[in-house]
């Protein structure tokens, strides 16, 4: 389930829905928990049409691989998986833990280049203060 092509089609989804994410929330009491839950829905959609689809090709039964899934995570009790594919099928199947990806795919969209670039440059400067004035060359 891990195919290139199937991981693209989970990350494409998160990306064109990054606006829908902000303020995003799992408390159906909310507009935002509802929008939330209407993505949800939406993903869980997309995530049945590639398990089924990999089911086809690898010809499993789409219970199977989700029960897979569901004991993989039970045993897992929240570690880190080796799969990549268990946290886009767990999203799938529970909201808790869609929330999690999106919170994980916000953080790596909204990841501050900006301030590890400044970073950069404040170190440059300050090995430049400290050394002989000589330039320091950063990659």
């Amino acid at each position: 389930f891990g195919d290139p092509k199937r991981s693209q089609a989970v990350g494409e989804f998160l990306q064109q829905e990054t606006a829908a994410f902000k303020g995003f929330d799992n408390n159906t009491n909310s507009e935002a928990g509802l929008v939330g839950y209407a993505l949800f829905k939406r993903y869980g959609e997309l995530i049945d049409t590639l398990l089924t689809g990999f089911c086809v090709d690898s010809e499993m039964k789409v219970e199977e691989v989700a029960a897979a899934a569901m004991d993989e995570m039970t045993r897992l009790d929240g570690a880190p998986s080796q799969f990549i594919c268990l946290p886009y099928i767990s999203a799938a199947l529970d909201m808790d833990a869609f929330c999690r990806l999106v919170d994980e795919m916000q953080d790596i969209l909204n990841y501050g280049f900006d301030e590890v670039e400044a970073s950069e440059d404040a170190d440059v400067e300050e090995a430049e203060e400290a050394g002989d004035g000589a330039k320091v060359e950063t990659a």
